[in-house]
């Protein structure tokens, strides 16, 4: 069964928050993206399900947005504190329990830690690729583009495929995917046998392929 998409609040729309929201579109998600100033929400608007001009730091303008309704969000406000602790603030009392907040450095972070915050990045530049695809499905552990639309993916084993093969995986005609090998605690399986190379649940399974390749592997559990 596919995964089920999801909604998503990206507050903020610098560059990394674009980046969030644009990825996590990509993957199917609603995204409502909201910025206080024109110039930035302008860009967006034909790209994510919705974008308004508000300031996340008046709960009412939240409210009025619908923020509540929406699964998940994002605080990906540049280098203001006091916009980012409040946005915070106020995402928690409109009732959303997944909130993801960018720290601009380390002290910022402790602070947001302090105020309750459980899910703090302090992204690297073109992190934000990386931060969407583990809010979408945190089964991928990691990813990294190898070349142009060809990726190298570290996935949970998927329970459907525990038990299974990695060569009968492989042989599934909806995948397609290059099967590399597994990491199994701390020891790495690569398939010089692979009928032999059964999957286990706590499996991590190296994978290569098109990004929708391993999104719709990751995606069907």
């Amino acid at each position: 069964m596919a995964k089920k998409k999801r909604s998503f609040v990206v507050v903020g729309l610098g560059r990394f928050g674009t980046r969030v929201a644009k990825e996590l579109v990509a993957y199917g998600n609603s995204v409502l993206g909201i910025d206080t100033e024109e110039r930035f929400v302008s860009p967006v608007a034909d790209i994510l399900t919705e974008a308004v001009i508000a300031d996340a730091r008046d709960e009412a303008a939240l409210r009025e947005a619908g923020v509540g309704s929406y699964d998940a969000a994002i605080v990906a406000i540049g280098s203001n504190l006091e916009a980012s602790v409040l946005a915070h603030m106020n995402l928690q009392t409109l009732g959303i329990d997944q909130i993801t907040v960018k720290a601009f450095d380390a002290q910022h972070a402790r602070i947001l830690e302090a105020l309750g915050a459980e899910d703090i990045v302090i992204p690297e530049q073109d992190a934000g690729a990386h931060i969407a695809q583990r809010l979408h499905n945190p089964r991928i552990v990691d990813f990294m583009e190898v070349r142009e639309g060809r990726y190298v993916a570290l996935v949970e084993a998927p329970p459907r495929h525990v038990g299974r093969t990695m060569a009968a995986i492989a042989a599934d005609k909806d995948i397609d995917l290059r099967f590399m090998g597994l990491l199994r605690g701390e020891a790495y399986l690569a398939p010089d046998g692979p009928d032999e190379l059964f999957v286990a649940a706590a499996d991590r399974l190296l994978i290569g392929g098109s990004r929708a390749a391993v999104r719709d592997f990751a995606d069907a559990g």
